[in-house]
């Protein structure tokens, strides 16, 4: 077997007879080709006096004569090939994928303290514990808030109690403003369409009877003053009973009058103050009644404000005792997948370049991924290229890595980012699909990316090229007509030269095969 890129070499043998040279191919010796040569090497003992020809010793017959050794023409069959340029650099092993292990999220992202761990590259089964945190710190919070929240449920509870007697004290209270204002009101309107009434009627019935009564004393007057004109009485008697009808008259008429002037008196003064009092009753039962809305209104939004304010404590109580209880219940690390345990998170191994170590007693932060679970036979390689890299790589035709660990080397897809990273490098990774058992992530890696240079080309060594006043020219072998080979002067023009050989732009082609070396 050939493998690629080795020469194809056919050794060959070139002997000279009277005739000329005779090629005769050493892997193809016919019977016939033998009996050729005695006639040669006789007739070159008679051309050659430098070559004597000896007689065959006793119990030799001319059938057994071994022909002289032809010396080796070594010649080189051209094919077509690509050529390559390998750029050599170094990468580390990362996993394909990973299940990530964070720390909890705890109160004022304070760190944590790692209790336990398993040792890197430990391999784990799903279920299994892998490390732990410790728990006395978190215990004593978790307590605080559970004391938290029973301290504001105990608030929300009397703040509950508070406003429903409170309500009940403004219910009460608004009620009393209302059947007041009610009074007032039915109070007053009485006054203008009741009572008014029924004292102008009281006055008028009272001057009515006043003046009946003056009227009668006027007439019983006159009917006095009558009688005493016309009787004989003692005018002593008449003096008297006319003076008590008379007094009785004015007393009659004062009494009238006193009754218009009070009636006057209430219409202008008293009847008006009682109706503005009233008035001015009613209105301050309705601003009495309005200001307990408006208080209550107030005490109400107070009430609820102070309600939701503990509420919110309570809920921030809640939340707090749900963190802590949730920061307790994973302060342990438990594996979901079965794979190898890795110390570093995500962010470590997307570069595999600083992988942490951690022991017992490291302080871990809050809420980030420490560990990961990677399967045991699924990695890629991490690499860092810089510019100048990044076209070979993009360009590449074959990429292969070889773990540091001595494992056989893999094959894979290489892709680069399209952008570099704060450091200048361009972040790419060697995506193997198939399994690599017995690597481990984190190991380094050689990794060799072969680009084409030159396509089909056509490579002679440096052996098959000859030179004549600057012309190359390389000797072809061809079949002759009358059998055998020949070799032929073959002019070609170079191109490039690689460490494969030279790259023969036109003169020869594929399947041509030329001579290593002088010509024999």
């Amino acid at each position: 077997m050939r493998g690629k890129g080795e020469r194809e070499f056919r050794p060959e043998v070139r002997i000279r007879n009277s005739i000329g040279w005779t090629l005769l191919p050493t892997n193809e010796m016919r019977p016939v080709a033998l009996l050729l040569l005695i006639p040669a090497v006789a007739l070159a003992g008679v051309l050659r006096p430098d070559v004597q020809a000896k007689a065959p010793e006793s119990g030799v017959g001319a059938a057994s004569l071994v022909p002289i050794r032809p010396r080796s023409v070594d010649s080189l069959l051209l094919k077509r090939r690509n050529v390559t340029a390998t750029l050599e650099l170094q990468g580390v092993l990362v996993p394909a994928s990973w299940e990530v292990l964070e720390t909890p999220v705890t109160e004022g992202h304070s760190s944590l303290v790692l209790a336990d761990v398993l040792p890197h590259g430990s391999p784990v089964n799903a279920g299994d514990r892998v490390g732990s945190l410790e728990i006395e710190p978190w215990l004593e919070q978790r307590e605080a808030a559970e004391l938290a929240v029973a301290q504001a449920e105990r608030v929300i509870f009397a703040g509950k109690e508070r406003a429903g007697l409170a309500r009940q004290a403004r219910a009460a209270a608004l009620k009393s403003a209302e059947e007041d204002l009610e009074h007032k009101t039915a109070a007053f309107k009485a006054h203008l369409n009741v009572a008014t009434s029924l004292r102008q009627r009281a006055e008028k019935l009272t001057e009515q009877r006043l003046q009946a009564t003056v009227d009668d004393q006027r007439d019983e007057l006159a009917q006095l003053e009558a009688m005493y004109t016309q009787d004989e009485l003692v005018d002593e008697v008449e003096q008297i009973v006319l003076r008590r009808a008379r007094r009785g008259l004015a007393t009659a008429l004062s009494q009238l009058q006193l009754n218009k002037d009070q009636r006057a008196h209430a219409d202008s003064l008293e009847h008006p103050r009682q109706t503005a009092l009233l008035e001015r009753g009613v209105s301050a039962a309705q601003h009495a009644l309005e200001a307990i809305r408006v208080e209550q209104r107030l005490a109400t939004t107070e009430q609820e404000a102070e309600l939701k304010a503990a509420a919110r404590t309570l809920a921030e109580a809640r939340e707090a005792l749900e963190r802590a209880r949730t920061v307790e219940a994973s302060l342990v690390f438990v594996s979901t997948s079965a794979g190898v345990f890795l110390h570093g998170g995500a962010r470590e191994w997307e570069s595999g370049l600083s992988r942490p170590e951690h022991r017992v007693g490291d302080r871990l932060p809050s809420g980030r991924g420490v560990f990961v679970v990677a399967p045991a036979d699924r990695v890629h390689v991490a690499l860092a290229l810089s510019a100048e890299q990044v076209a070979t790589a993009r360009d590449a035709s074959v990429v292969r890595a070889l773990p540091a660990t001595g494992q056989a080397a893999r094959g894979g897809s290489l892709l680069v980012d399209a952008f570099p990273g704060p450091t200048g490098k361009f972040a790419a990774t060697l995506k193997i699909a198939d399994p690599w058992v017995g690597v481990l992530p984190g190991v380094r890696a050689e990794v060799a990316v072969e680009r084409v240079v030159v396509a089909d080309a056509i490579l002679v060594p440096k052996e098959a090229i000859h030179r004549d006043a600057g012309q190359a020219w390389c000797l072809l072998e061809r079949a002759r007509a009358g059998g055998g080979e020949e070799y032929v002067r073959r002019e070609v023009v170079l191109g490039s030269t690689h460490p494969e050989g030279t790259e023969v732009v036109s003169g020869l082609d594929a399947g041509d095969r030329v001579l290593l070396g002088e010509a024999p």
